[in-house]
């Protein structure tokens, strides 16, 4: 449920369909930048209404090492 959710806000962020975002590549070869990502975060604390830390400098390479990072810190 935390994956379906957070991956619908990251394709909505993106502006493709769910389907067409690929965990192996990085969030800017998927057109999110760094203000999209974080963008996408602020959209995750509401939908979950939980504050999550968010260190830019220790961005994760990939959206699918992004995805996991949230569903640790929202587990």
């Amino acid at each position: 449920m935390i994956r379906d959710r957070v991956l619908a806000i990251l394709a909505a962020q993106a502006r493709v369909p769910v389907q067409a975002l690929d965990l192996s590549l990085p969030p800017a070869a998927q057109g999110l930048d760094s203000v999209a990502m974080v963008e996408a975060l602020f959209a995750i604390e509401e939908a979950f209404d939980r504050a999550l830390p968010y260190e830019a400098e220790q961005a994760p390479a990939t959206l699918g090492d992004f995805l996991t990072l949230i569903e640790a810190r929202l587990s």
